[in-house]
């Protein structure tokens, strides 16, 4: 997300829910609710019932997109231990979701943003300063520690969990952002399962830069451009690095990083040609598509393959020009 960044732990093991709250235990946080596929541990309750709907709501889509069963899960704030993953792996729960309570971030970055605003526009109202603030402590919290945020997170642990399951339990160094799928079918992955109000929001900031003629990048660069985040998240694996079995790490920037205007268009892009996929193709494309990733093909060569099979052209150049169809046709024609 563009917010968040989770270094997340997961362990391979089966996909049913195993035991309920009342034979698994946390001592550290008093909360545990439980859904049809997992468990949610915290220090609120509303909190983490809202965290387990969401994620219950992404579930069925996962498996309808991905074609594979979405792992039995458990969030636990404030980093699990490796004692802790270990107890919900037996108890048969193979994912492992670290998560956060972010109202001391958000506190912070309050004062940081009405400072920024007096400073900058100080002739504002001190009505008209918190209305500002308000509209973006609501963006910010939704995006660090929210429901949305978190079956976002989920979504790429259970897409990991399902094709590349070996490097989840692994100690190896850390050589891409999330999976080992290509990056912008790994951040499709996340982006699937936010909710309709965020997606909306990407689908927004694509329609605002594609009608620009800017920051959307062209079919093929997109498909082979790494993830904005990157080089921060190798720099945190070498300067942070855990053993295979330990528990995960949550890095939250509560401001805007240098690239997050190419970050927020990666995400838009992705957002909106996960879509174009999902409206064009076979359903369950991305499935078959992610299925030919972990067996060693590159897109471009799935495409030669199976494109046709599944209602996409044979090609890049064929697949871009479909795609700047699509999208003029659902967001304008570009400046």
């Amino acid at each position: 997300m563009k917010w968040v960044g989770v270094m997340a732990l997961a362990l391979a093991g089966a996909a049913e829910a195993g035991a309920r709250c009342d034979a698994v235990k946390i001592d550290r946080l008093p909360v545990c609710v439980d859904g049809a596929n997992g468990l949610v541990f915290g220090s609120d309750r509303a909190q983490a019932e809202a965290i387990l709907a969401a994620i219950e709501t992404g579930r069925p889509k996962f498996e309808a997109l991905f074609g594979r069963p979405a792992a039995a899960y458990a969030v636990v704030f404030d980093s699990p231990t490796r004692d802790e993953i270990a107890m919900l792996k037996a108890a048969g729960y193979p994912v492992t979701l670290p998560w956060i309570d972010a109202s001391r971030l958000v506190a912070e970055f309050e004062q940081k943003l009405r400072d920024a605003i007096t400073e900058k526009l100080p002739n504002l109202s001190k009505e008209q300063i918190d209305a500002i603030i308000a509209s973006k402590l609501d963006e910010l919290s939704a995006s660090i520690g929210g429901p949305s945020a978190a079956a976002h997170e989920m979504g790429h642990l259970w897409f990991t969990h399902a094709f590349w399951a070996s490097v989840m339990d692994s100690d190896a160094p850390i050589t891409h952002y999330g999976s080992p799928a290509p990056d912008w079918l790994d951040e499709i992955s996340g982006l699937a399962f936010e909710d309709e109000a965020m997606a909306a929001n990407r689908r927004q900031r694509f329609k605002d830069l594609w009608t620009k003629g800017e920051g959307i990048a062209p079919l093929p660069a997109y498909l082979a451009m790494p993830h904005p985040e990157l080089d921060k998240a190798l720099e945190r694996a070498r300067s942070e690095p855990r053993a295979a079995g330990e528990g995960g790490k949550i890095v939250v920037g509560a401001e805007a990083s240098d690239g997050a205007v190419a970050t927020s268009a990666f995400y838009a892009q992705g957002r909106v040609f996960a879509d174009f996929l999902i409206a064009v193709a076979k359903p369950g494309v991305l499935g078959v598509i992610a299925t030919a990733m972990a067996d060693g093909k590159t897109f471009e060569a799935w495409l030669a393959t199976d494109g046709a099979a599944q209602g996409l052209p044979a090609d890049l150049a064929g697949l871009e020009t479909r795609w700047i169809g699509w999208a003029t046709a659902a967001y304008g024609v570009p400046d």
